[in-house]
């Protein structure tokens, strides 16, 4: 079994329970209403996508997330980001989506080898992605997204949580200047506390995405207003 830090395994054994229902099966949080069987009316197209399904988000996963017969790391990281912004600002969407649930279709001896498709069930976040309207934002209003972004990273940072995705695509702006990060299949964990080839790593990613978008001293300045106070 896949290991789980202690924050996502505590997260996991007391907001989730296991569940089992006419062809479906995982762990949802418990209180929440989302059906398992309103997956197979959605029409997600491909594993790059999702589709809305009421409140929730449904994600299907990538076929290798799921082939280390283990949880997928995006679920695992999720419940870990969850637990620690719980703590500080209680149960909300404010850095990224709350979890809801990991859900399979078929069973549990299809899910360890890796046979069964598998969805990610998250609090849906209502905005468009920064890669949707990066092209339309003067350089102020980038500057003023890429300075709230340093937020929620710094936050994280604090906790020993260093989040890799934060490229356009993976920030949706809440009420449309609020960065949420809703991609959490890569990020690094420290639990010590602040790593510095962690922070490199985490920098080095941001470059290679946000390069895609501005170069030079342009660049430069977007590392600034992001990291230049971890630095």
């Amino acid at each position: 079994m896949t290991y789980l830090p202690i924050g996502a395994k505590i997260n996991l054994e007391e907001n989730f329970s296991t569940f089992e229902n006419n062809g479906f099966f995982g762990w949802l949080r418990n209180g929440e209403d989302f059906d398992p069987q309103s997956i197979a009316e959605l029409e997600i197209f491909s594993v790059h996508s999702g589709a809305r399904s009421g409140k929730y988000f449904v994600k299907l996963l990538r076929r290798e997330e799921t082939q280390n017969k283990g949880l997928p790391e995006r679920f695992i990281n999720s419940l870990l980001c969850d637990l620690v912004i719980d703590r500080k600002y209680g149960k909300t969407n404010v850095f990224m989506p709350r979890p809801v649930g990991l859900v399979y279709s078929g069973n549990w001896a299809e899910m360890l080898k890796g046979d069964s498709k598998s969805y990610f069930i998250a609090d849906l976040i209502e905005g468009k992605t920064l890669l949707h309207i990066w092209e339309r934002l003067n350089n102020e209003k980038r500057r003023k997204i890429l300075g709230r972004l340093s937020i929620p990273l710094n936050f994280f940072r604090d906790e020993g949580i260093y989040p890799l995705d934060s490229a356009p695509r993976d920030i949706v702006l809440k009420q449309g200047e609020y960065p949420v990060i809703v991609d959490t299949e890569h990020l690094l964990i420290n639990g010590g506390g602040k790593n510095k080839e962690y922070l490199k790593e985490q920098i080095a990613q941001f470059k290679e995405d946000y390069g895609l978008f501005l170069e030079g001293n342009d660049l430069e300045k977007a590392v600034e207003i992001v990291f230049g106070a971890a630095e």
